[in-house]
């Protein structure tokens, strides 16, 4: 399926045909910038464990990023090979917890920070991908996906 957005967020429950459980897929990005299409990236696979879909008595991270109008991560360079500069932007200067979680799920990091500053994060991290996750005092989640090359 190809979609054209503006931003980096992709959700899931919105291509169609809908993707199946217990399936992977392979997934190649590209962006174009003021008319300059880029190139594919290195394919990353993704799959959905059977049951994991939201059941209607909790909200899933698609419904949280869409209502979060406060909280944005932004990373540079990602990808990045020793350290990248991360800042959590929100509309107040407020507390923060930041999780980073590598693709099984394990939880590398966590620590509190304040909002609206650059924090030097990757050093201790093994090559891989993995998502930052911040989360606001009001329970309000953003995701990123980060990627460390060597």
């Amino acid at each position: 399926s190809t979609q054209a957005r503006t931003t980096v967020n992709l959700f899931f429950n919105t291509i169609s045909p809908a993707l199946q459980s217990n399936k992977q897929y392979s997934i190649r990005v590209r962006a174009t910038i003021s008319g300059v299409v880029g190139n594919y990236g290195s394919a990353c696979t993704i799959g959905f464990a059977s049951g994991s879909r939201d059941d209607g008595s909790t909200m899933d991270i698609e419904e949280n990023e869409t209502k979060n109008k406060n909280l944005n991560i932004l990373v540079y360079p990602n990808p990045f090979s020793n350290e990248t500069q991360l800042l959590i932007q929100s509309k107040n200067n407020e507390n923060i917890q930041l999780q980073i979680i590598d693709v099984f799920g394990k939880i590398v990091t966590d620590k509190n920070l304040n909002s609206n500053e650059n924090y030097i994060v990757g050093e201790g991290l093994a090559k891989g991908n993995y998502f930052v996750k911040a989360i606001d005092q009001f329970g309000e989640i953003a995701i990123f996906r980060l990627v460390k090359m060597e």
